[in-house]
């Protein structure tokens, strides 16, 4: 169940609200502390129909977009510091952008 979720990259919170119970419930159920109802078992065959798992050239696509986005904030963050502006944690809104 929890690589099933891990693969699919959602939160125990998102998972735990689409089985109906606590995210505190469903890391129980994961470390094996609470048993998995007939219930949320059913629950959790259809979330996971309805939610497969990306394709692995998907992921890797992710993946170098995701790199390639940290640096480049990380050479916006080098730039706005050599000129003494403080380094952003957003992309700049188009009304911001000089």
């Amino acid at each position: 169940m929890e690589r099933a979720r891990l693969a699919r990259r959602f939160t125990q919170h998102a998972v735990a609200k689409q089985l109906g119970i606590t995210q505190p419930h469903y890391s129980k159920v994961v470390r094996g502390t609470a048993a998995l109802t007939n219930g949320m078992h059913d629950a959790m065959d259809a979330w996971l129909n309805q939610n497969p798992p990306p394709s692995v050239q998907r992921t890797d696509e992710l993946m170098r977009l995701t790199r390639r986005i940290e640096r480049d904030v990380a050479k916006l963050n080098r730039l706005l510091a050599q000129e003494g502006r403080r380094p952003q944690r957003r992309a700049l809104a188009s009304e911001e952008r000089p």
